[in-house]
């Protein structure tokens, strides 16, 4: 996490730089969104250090905080972008600029910066999108340097901010997803499958902790005569069926009497 912390932190220093050597719309969009970054990145490598902590009640670790890094990424990254906007509009009415080399030069600096970075849990992703736009942003200053178009500038800064938020919604809906505990998975498929193996399975739930840990509890019905080997062999073949889904923390509750009143 040190060299994505630095990569973050080089991208925002000379977007930093930039943005006070010659304003521009897409300048101010592209250090709000450094600094988001960099806040998120920082946040997200004391989260890192912390995934396993188990004391303080946290039976799965702090895995959960994962997804809380990514919705930070994107929000961050949007609502800096719309500030960004709305007060590079303002002040290009009253503020002329001739950037060009700055942008450009700090542009793909920042580019090469984070497309280096490594790191888990929507870090590399994020790494990328940010990639793509001061790619965007230095070559609309090419283009803005041999046409002195400089009304580019404000409208390539607001297709960036409508661009990050396409891309965004996705991953807003995915992490939505995981917060409110959807099935990663075809749940009637699934619960046809194994059923199939064992008709009694019944109370089947499954849910995402995080990107890379599902889990899964289901219940069987049981004699009070089975021998605990013929239950442990009807456990195994169920595991072995949601392993293929990718769930790999399963519980399963053998039911011996008729009188169960749990509820799905």
């Amino acid at each position: 996490m040190e060299k994505t912390s630095i990569a973050f932190f080089t991208a925002f220093l000379s977007l930093f730089l930039v943005n006070l050597m010659d304003f521009s719309s897409l300048s101010l969009v592209e250090v709000i969104h450094a600094v988001g970054d960099l806040f998120v990145v920082l946040v997200s490598t004391r989260i890192v250090r912390d995934l396993n902590l188990r004391n303080g009640g946290f039976t799965y670790g702090l895995h959960r905080a994962e997804v809380f890094s990514v919705i930070m990424n994107v929000g961050i990254v949007l609502i800096g972008s719309l500030v960004a906007v709305i007060v590079s509009l303002e002040e290009v009415e009253s503020s002329p600029f001739s950037y060009q080399l700055p942008l450009i030069l700090g542009s793909f600096l920042a580019a090469f910066s984070v497309i280096l970075a490594n790191g888990r849990y929507g870090i590399k992703e994020h790494a990328v999108m940010d990639s793509i736009n001061y790619i965007v942003g230095a070559f609309a200053g090419i283009v803005i340097l041999f046409t002195n178009w400089n009304v580019l500038d404000p409208i390539i800064a607001i297709v960036l901010v409508i661009f990050n938020i396409y891309i965004s919604i996705p991953i807003l809906r995915h992490s939505y997803s995981i917060l409110m505990e959807r099935s990663p998975i075809d749940m009637a498929k699934v619960e046809e499958q194994l059923r199939q193996i064992d008709p009694s399975v019944h109370h089947l739930h499954v849910w995402a902790v995080c990107d890379h840990i599902n889990a899964a509890t289901l219940h069987l019905k049981a004699n009070p005569d089975d021998r605990l080997e013929d239950l442990e062999k009807r456990r195994l073949k169920i595991e072995k069926v949601l392993k293929k889904y990718n769930i790999n923390h399963v519980t399963v509750q053998f039911e011996i009497n008729e009188t169960d009143k749990a509820t799905s």
